[in-house]
């Protein structure tokens, strides 16, 4: 179970890796491969190819789905990370717009969508693997240990992207810094794929190859036969999507435009918080596991329901200590939908079709409502001139997934083997 679990984890690891880092390079990119194109060439243009990235999630979680269902569990999450770390090795080695025009930015343009593509697979097939294999007992903590790759990723990404931007000059980092972090990513996915092929097949996985009870169409018949647990899944993936961006993705810019505290002391806030949005769950699945998935689950709902909003208005204070104290409480309390949201979500689909149902849920709750959240708070603030706005949103889904959580079963003690 130990090399199981860090054999998966590296794949969250690498995927947040790859989300963090283009991130921070989008302006240099826009600037090496679309300087003639005005709107790519504006600050906001480099998040076109983040938002091309997430878009392929979706189908690419489709598909994986279909591979781990039919292929196997293993099968699925070893090719989606060569999707992965393949790509970042060829993006390390492109040429830019200078030396090969329109050629390097429609290159670069179909490595994103391909990365993209492999990402909707990757975590949603190591979540299913590691829990298929995990004792019952220990479930909701074999699926957070793998979201400490989450956090290393995150953390080593922003590691070397500072590090990059700090020693190198800006004609160093335009002719050839931007391609380390990417060359470095392709190592982490080689290393990965070299360590994953030892890894055994999921053992529920093969007693259903045994019986040869696939199912063919595996999105179909989740459309048609599982849309209440569909619906569940998108409820839960979205109440754990949300605050991970709110809390992290988004906050740094939030503070700093409607509340005007320093960007230099809340990027650094952000990466001291990171690490903790992975512990925390830890520590509380120990817990889940002992009692109840679903009791944990709703202790977080309800926390974020009734404190969201005061916890937001602390950051009216103009104290930058308040404003720390209440986003480390929004995350302790957030940790309690982490720590077992993936469990919950195992117990949703029958092994013909979990891995499909768990990923197809996964990126909708992730790539796109996740994605879509800071254009949608952006929004609500304006529109209701209300700055404390993100609290309500927060506090919808919190309310939407207390709800769903009445008419789920308990996943605590079940067996996925009789699924």
């Amino acid at each position: 179970m130990k090399k199981i679990l860090l054999l998966a984890s590296l794949g969250s690891a690498l995927e947040f890796y790859d989300f963090v880092i283009f991130i921070y390079f989008a302006k240099i990119f826009t600037q090496l491969f679309f300087p003639n194109m005005a709107f790519m060439a504006s600050p906001m243009g480099g998040w076109i190819l983040v938002a091309i990235n997430q878009c392929a999630r979706l189908l690419g979680g489709i598909v994986f789905g279909y591979l781990g269902d039919h292929w196997g569990r293993k099968k699925g999450f070893l090719l989606s990370l060569v999707g992965m770390g393949v790509p970042s090795l060829m993006i390390a080695c492109l040429p830019t717009y200078h030396s090969a025009g329109i050629t390097a930015a429609l290159l670069l343009v179909f490595l994103r969508f391909v990365q993209g593509f492999s990402i909707g697979g990757e975590l949603p097939g190591a979540l299913v693997f590691a829990s298929e294999w995990a004792p019952k007992h220990q479930r909701a903590w074999s699926c957070s240990f793998i979201f400490l790759g989450v956090g290393f990723g995150s953390i080593l990404a922003s590691f070397l992207s500072s590090s990059l931007f700090n020693t190198l000059s800006s004609n160093a980092l335009l002719s050839w810094g931007w391609r380390i972090p990417f060359f470095v990513g392709g190592i982490l996915g080689v290393i990965g794929f070299y360590l994953r092929r030892h890894l055994q097949e999921s053992p529920i996985f093969l007693s259903l190859q045994k019986t040869k009870r696939y199912v063919a169409f595996p999105l179909k018949t989740l459309l048609m036969n599982y849309p209440v647990q569909l619906l569940q899944g998108v409820s839960l993936t979205a109440l754990s999507a949300i605050p991970y961006v709110l809390f992290l993705s988004f906050m740094p810019t939030y503070l700093s435009t409607f509340f005007h505290f320093p960007l230099e002391k809340l990027m650094w806030l952000n990466t001291w918080l990171i690490p903790w949005t992975a512990l925390f769950p830890l520590a509380i699945s120990v817990w889940a596991d002992k009692g109840s998935h679903l009791m944990t689950w709703r202790i977080g709902s309800m926390g974020l329901l009734f404190f969201s909003y005061s916890l937001y208005t602390l950051f009216n204070s103009n104290s930058f200590y308040l404003a720390v104290l209440s986003l480390f409480v929004l995350v302790m309390i957030a940790s309690f939908i982490f720590s077992v949201f993936s469990s919950l979500l195992m117990g949703l689909f029958p092994t013909a079709i979990r891995y499909s149902g768990v990923a197809f849920v996964y990126n909708l709750g992730f790539a796109v409502i996740g994605g879509i959240t800071p254009l949608l708070l952006v929004w609500m603030i304006d529109l209701s001139n209300n700055r404390f706005a993100p609290s309500f949103y927060l506090m919808f889904f919190a309310a939407l997934g207390l709800i769903t959580s009445f008419f789920m079963r308990e996943t605590q003690s079940m067996s996925l083997q009789q699924e």
